[in-house]
């Protein structure tokens, strides 16, 4: 997007769709300026990933309380 590049120009380049190029630069521009902000949208991928919750095994205290064995 530095290179004010068509969208057409990296889906090229990337050899992707169309709409997966402007699915990434469309919520990812500056509100006012409208450039494509890389950074920022890596921090908002990072943010979308984090778990709301712990995992199930981050919740025990001990082991389960009952264990299975492979034969």
């Amino acid at each position: 997007m530095r290179e004010k590049a068509s969208i057409r120009e990296i889906v090229r380049r990337l050899g992707r769709a169309p709409s997966t190029i402007s699915r990434e630069i469309r919520p990812n521009r500056h509100p006012t300026g409208g450039q494509y902000r890389p950074h920022a949208a890596q921090d908002h991928a990072a943010a979308r990933r984090l778990r709301p919750k712990p995992s199930k095994t981050g919740q025990r205290d001990g082991p389960p309380s009952r264990v299975f064995r492979r034969r």
